[in-house]
């Protein structure tokens, strides 16, 4: 079963769909949501979040 990721703030997508967690921490600290701290643990400010969902899923709603 795959994930996909992407981060929303607001209630609205701040990036698209990604195949890897951490490039979706990547969409959010470059949109200034998110950062990691000295010991390489990831944070993200309110209200942004990380969504996931099954790929399989984003196929049915195309």
């Amino acid at each position: 079963m795959a994930l996909l990721y992407r981060v929303v703030a607001f209630q609205k997508p701040c990036g698209p769909w990604r195949p890897k967690r951490r490039q979706a921490e990547q969409d959010a600290i470059y949109q200034g949501w998110g950062e990691y701290d000295e010991w390489g643990q990831f944070w993200l400010n309110a209200p942004a979040r990380v969504e996931w969902i099954r790929e399989a899923d984003v196929r049915l709603s195309a």
